[in-house]
């Protein structure tokens, strides 16, 4: 008779355990990490970049959802929505031309576009956050 009144208590917390480790509010919380907070590039696609002077980076404004940055030659601007792990941005450049100084920005573009999952981790005591496309390609940040 005792286990039967056990039965709806272990569901219970069964249920919540799975509610809160499938998409519940941990992971909405989490993914309130990295707003609000400016993202140096170190990375396209596992190719380092160049950016000590951290000149290059991104800023997901929770307010608006709305994304600014600069690619190291044109302001960028845009916006973003987050479900769950899942992120949808829609970037784009000011018009300026700088010779020889493009290819990161175009490529950084491109990535941004495709960009469908992020993931939000800590490494010796620094913050990072990676972008990933359904194809494998990926950018790399790494909080200033």
């Amino acid at each position: 008779m005792k286990s039967k009144n056990l039965l709806p208590i272990i569901s219970g917390l069964l249920i919540a355990f799975f509610s809160l480790s499938c998409g519940g509010s941990f992971l909405l919380q989490k993914t309130a990490e990295f707003e609000n907070k400016v993202w140096l590039i170190q990375s396209i696609d596992y190719n380092d970049i160049p950016n000590g002077e951290g000149k290059i980076y991104l800023k997901f404004v929770r307010d608006g959802n709305k994304l600014t940055g600069y690619g190291g030659c044109n302001n960028i601007v845009g916006s973003y929505s987050i479900t769950a792990s899942d992120i949808k941005i829609k970037p784009s450049l000011s018009k300026e031309s700088c010779p020889g100084e493009m290819e990161t920005e175009k490529q950084l573009i491109l990535v941004l576009e495709k960009a469908t999952e992020f993931r939000e981790f800590t490494s010796s005591d620094k913050d990072y956050l990676r972008l990933m496309t359904a194809d494998g390609s990926s950018i790399e940040l790494r909080k200033k």
